[in-house]
């Protein structure tokens, strides 16, 4: 177990469109219950820490990739393209005048797909890092993560009846 660099990418890759909310907040205001509860917050919260942890010291190498087969860089593929998923929640939130209902509507039938494509580039790094712990952060994390964003959307779209 050592620092990983791949593991650092993905982690500031994850985490880098939330800080565009510091840049540029919504242009409406957020919802009074922003989340499914408290014990969610604390999972979701609790999963984020040990996930971008697990990353940073136990995450994917290229090593881990060229070593386990062509099923390892599918993997390492799919965690990079969940990643850029993320993206297009971002952009439409952007383009829309940074409207939250923009973010959290689904987008080709993916419900919250700000809350599933991450968990899904989280899991692929699980298993392209063979990481049992990262696999368990990141299921405590999609636990609360998607709890929280699938509130939030219903709140959204409630409001906007």
């Amino acid at each position: 177990m050592g620092f990983s660099p791949l593991g650092l990418a993905l982690v500031a890759a994850i985490l880098a469109p939330s800080l565009m909310l510091l840049f540029w907040p919504s242009s409406g205001p957020w919802p009074a219950s922003r989340s499914a509860g408290v014990s969610f917050d604390a999972v979701e919260h609790a999963g984020r820490v040990a996930s971008c942890a697990l990353l940073l010291l136990a995450g994917p190498s290229l090593e881990d990739v060229s070593s386990h087969g062509w099923g390892s860089v599918g993997l390492a593929g799919a965690s990079v393209a969940f990643v850029g998923l993320n993206g297009v929640p971002w952009a439409r939130y952007l383009q829309s005048g940074r409207s939250l209902e923009a973010l959290f509507r689904p987008l080709w039938g993916v419900p919250v797909p700000g809350a599933v494509f991450p968990v899904g580039a989280l899991l692929c790094a699980a298993a392209v890092s063979g990481s049992w712990w990262l696999a368990a952060a990141s299921l405590v994390f999609a636990v609360g993560h998607l709890a929280n964003s699938w509130h939030m959307w219903k709140h959204l779209r409630r409001a906007s009846r």
